[in-house]
């Protein structure tokens, strides 16, 4: 390992690149912060069909495994409209090299996607900080870059933490709101301190109901805190392995579980949001806009136990779906299949 960041460490005198805005006041060098982090970072390029298609999107990303796993944002490497996934990556180290990866695993309402590197080796991975820095805090939001040796970066410092519901879906969506200019392809790319330690990922705020553009000079970063139980489940449970019945879903509207409660009793269930042609349920009448509300007889209050209770099942194997169609319930079965590399996920805003 220490031979191979050697390498690493050989190719930081290229240099770097110096994002828009200006701290002359810190008390760290936010150029040896970046320098320091180069290694780490990546450059990410998606593509959406066969090898000789056309780079569907740039983003960045970092190493969180030293056997080549790295984490950025899902919603970079998902069109939106159709619900598909790129199939295929390409990444740019810092010493320049390209290597392929391929899609580990995803968690779209945290919004973060998970690859892993085709070639063999040892990577090195950056030191973490669990805290989320209190407003004011000096932070770095550095990008993978496309040239060798340069390591694009932007320096500012912390707006505010910000905690609020996704929409009842389970989880606290926790965002680190930061005073900053981000560098170009930026998303997915590591929110550092001023101790040199990654406290976050950068990433748009998919969950921002009226815009999915942030305010002028505004980020954010999802804390490395809330990606962590990610990473532990993600190493365990490949992409491979997931079960697929061919419906993508987002979580209720207070108006819908309002709906729910009244008819069923309890706050409840998961809205259909897209079906894909190709998918099982397609050969159903399961339809856009109807509630999930159980599946097997157990009530589904959130994706996370969707995914747990499909994963628990077999390909091949009949889901039992219980479905609330304009105030009745229709139940419905679909067969199991394993997920396509290029099937989404949710639709993460609710227009």
């Amino acid at each position: 390992m220490a031979s191979r960041i050697s390498l690493y460490l050989v190719s930081l005198t290229f240099g770097v690149t110096l994002g828009a805005a200006s701290f002359p006041a810190w008390g760290a060098d936010p150029a040896k912060i970046a320098r320091r982090l180069a290694p780490s970072v990546v450059h990410i390029t998606g593509y959406m069909h066969h090898p000789d298609a056309e780079p569907y999107v740039e983003a960045s990303g970092f190493f969180v495994d030293p056997d080549g796993l790295v984490i950025s944002v899902s919603s970079a490497f998902t069109d939106q409209k159709r619900r598909r996934l790129c199939e295929r990556f390409k990444i740019r180290l810092f010493d320049g090299r390209q290597v392929e990866a391929k899609t580990h695993a995803v968690d779209a309402l945290l919004n973060l996607i998970l690859l892993s590197v085709d070639a063999p080796g040892i990577y090195p991975v950056p030191e973490t900080d669990l805290r989320m820095g209190q407003p004011g805090a000096e932070v770095v939001a550095v990008a993978g870059s496309r040239m060798p040796g340069n390591t694009p970066f932007a320096v500012g410092y912390v707006k505010k933490q910000h905690k609020r519901s996704v929409y009842g879906a389970g989880l606290g969506d926790i965002l680190i709101d930061i005073q900053l200019d981000p560098p170009a392809d930026g998303d997915g790319g590591p929110l550092v301190n001023a101790a040199g330690r990654v406290v976050g990922i950068n990433t748009p705020n998919i969950h921002r109901p009226s815009s999915m553009d942030p305010p002028p000079d505004e980020a954010h970063a999802l804390p490395m805190r809330t990606a962590r139980a990610f990473l532990k489940i993600a190493k365990n449970r490949p992409f491979a392995l997931e079960k697929w019945i061919g419906v993508a879903f987002r979580p209720l509207t207070p108006n819908e579980k309002t709906t729910t409660a009244r008819l069923l009793g309890r706050r409840a269930g998961l809205y259909v949001d897209y079906l894909w042609s190709e998918g099982p349920a397609s050969q159903t009448d399961i339809r856009p806009g109807d509630i999930l509300v159980s599946l097997n007889g157990k009530d589904l209050r959130d994706l996370y136990r969707l995914q747990r209770r499909l994963t628990e099942m077999q390909s091949g194997q009949l889901a039992e779906l219980a479905l609330l169609r304009q105030d009745r319930l229709v139940f419905r079965q679909v067969r199991l299949e394993q997920r396509p590399a290029w099937a989404g996920y949710v639709h993460w805003r609710i227009d």
